[in-house]
């Protein structure tokens, strides 16, 4: 018999944002595993912040599974517009009186050290009214109240509630306390990290300790996409350390319309020249800079050419204020590296799949997996991180997936030498080692986990 659940996620298809592709994938395969999902989201003019639509996500969701599109006022951005409709004004008088501009000189000269505890305490105010336990805090009673009245007609038997936004954690918490049935609750990242905390107040920084205590207290089973993060989480609540499960992000192959791969990489390349490739945007957090200057190196100490290697970088290109101009023209001119810009996703996942190798740079960060790694995995191509030692590094390992050195001009020059001279031979991923990170396996775990949990009335 099919066994109803409600999942409470913000962002859901066609929210074209990272935070909805792991509910989509699961509600793709839960009613062939006994699972009948009823999604509670937001709508796309309430989305905050506001993302991209893509309606052709929705398109692998089966068409029996309900959606309720919850939208709400943000009081926060209602006021910031107010304030900026308020600047427009001021700043319109300002430019007709000289007096304002006099005025505003002699307040900007007011002392740092008063406009820095007024900020401070300006800062704290905001979070505690409008940003606590973040930006979306003010969806929490409409949510509640738009999946109480779908309960009436359809009472789930389980509530499965996926964050960030945190806010949805606490959606899920008081739906199952008030319609007394299981609650699951899924972290897809870190909540509460290392100290101080996120916010300008050490008050709401220890108040999100607790509430992310009483979530997992309240919760029946605590799903973590890290084995890092769920071994946080044993090592933050000992007593409840049966309560946590770990079951990664994933991907849709079917969904993509791509084959897993299985050519050895040195046949992909193109010119026989072996690409390592990069797809997404580079940023501040992304340095590149070691990198770009181990094959700088590699190429003057003659250990590598052009013909053997080439950088290439598909995506934006944000690095102008930290990355050497000079050192990026000057690869470029050499053939060791190329640039271009954004593809379509469907082109991007194609292109994925004919890379010698696919780079991940991956900044400090002990429980994350960027999400752009599963992409990786489901192309079946060989996967180069290069960062800090952590959840990420420890999945490409662990699973096969490919190699991992620390992001230095030492680290990267070692293992781009030893590939190039045959030292180091990067693999094609077996297959079963890239299948077990298909939704439909990932599902399957959470199906099993949803059928163990006693009943709470």
């Amino acid at each position: 018999m099919m066994k109803k659940m409600f999942m409470i996620a913000y962002y859901f298809p066609p929210h074209a944002t990272v935070g909805s592709l792991r509910p989509l994938g699961l509600c793709r395969f839960l009613p062939e595993l006994g699972w009948m999902p009823r999604v509670i989201s937001t709508d796309t003019d309430s989305v905050h912040p506001p993302c991209l639509i893509d309606d052709t996500l929705c398109e692998s969701l089966p068409d029996h599974i309900l959606v309720h599109r919850v939208p709400y006022t943000n009081t926060m951005l209602s006021l910031i517009r107010l304030r900026d409709r308020i600047r427009q004004s001021l700043h319109a008088v300002a430019a007709a009186t000289s007096y304002f501009r006099q005025e505003d000189s002699r307040t900007i000269s007011q002392s740092p050290q008063r406009y820095s505890a007024f900020t401070h305490v300006k800062q704290s105010l905001l979070e505690w009214a409008f940003e606590f336990p973040d930006q979306q805090q003010a969806w929490f009673h409409p949510a509640v109240e738009a999946a109480m009245t779908a309960a009436k007609a359809a009472p789930p038997d389980l509530i499965f509630a996926t964050g960030g936004p945190w806010t949805g954690l606490l959606v899920g918490r008081e739906l199952a306390h008030r319609l007394q049935v299981p609650f699951v609750a899924d972290f897809r990242d870190p909540w509460v990290c290392d100290s101080p905390g996120p916010y300008a107040s050490s008050f709401l920084n220890k108040k999100s300790e607790r509430l992310q205590a009483a979530v997992c207290l309240s919760a029946d089973a605590v799903v973590a996409n890290t084995e890092e993060l769920r071994l946080e989480f044993v090592k933050r609540y000992p007593m409840l350390a049966h309560k946590f499960v770990t079951i990664t992000n994933g991907f849709n192959c079917e969904s993509q319309g791509l084959e897993l791969q299985t050519k050895h990489p040195m046949s992909s390349e193109r010119n026989s020249v072996f690409e390592f490739c990069h797809f997404g945007n580079i940023y501040g957090g992304r340095n590149v800079t070691p990198l770009f200057q181990a094959v700088l190196e590699l190429h003057n100490e003659s250990r590598l050419t052009s013909t053997q290697v080439r950088l290439r970088f598909v995506g934006g290109w944000e690095t102008e204020n930290y990355v050497p101009q000079d050192l990026i023209k000057q690869l470029e001119k050499m053939g060791l590296l190329q640039r271009q810009p954004s593809i379509p996703h469907r082109h991007c996942l194609q292109e994925m799949a004919a890379a010698g190798a696919l780079i991940i740079l991956q900044p400090h960060s002990t429980t994350r997996i960027p999400a752009k790694l599963y992409e990786y995995i489901s192309s079946g191509r060989p996967i180069v991180l290069i960062g800090d030692e952590g959840a990420a590094s420890h999945l490409i390992q662990k699973n096969r997936l490919g190699v991992w050195c620390q992001n230095s001009v030492v680290a990267i020059k070692g293992l781009i030498a030893s590939i190039v001279d045959g030292t180091t031979i990067v693999t094609v991923p077996a297959r079963e080692d890239v299948r077990q990170f298909h939704y439909r396996q990932l599902t399957g775990q959470l199906a099993d986990l949803f059928n163990a949990l006693p009943p709470r009335r």
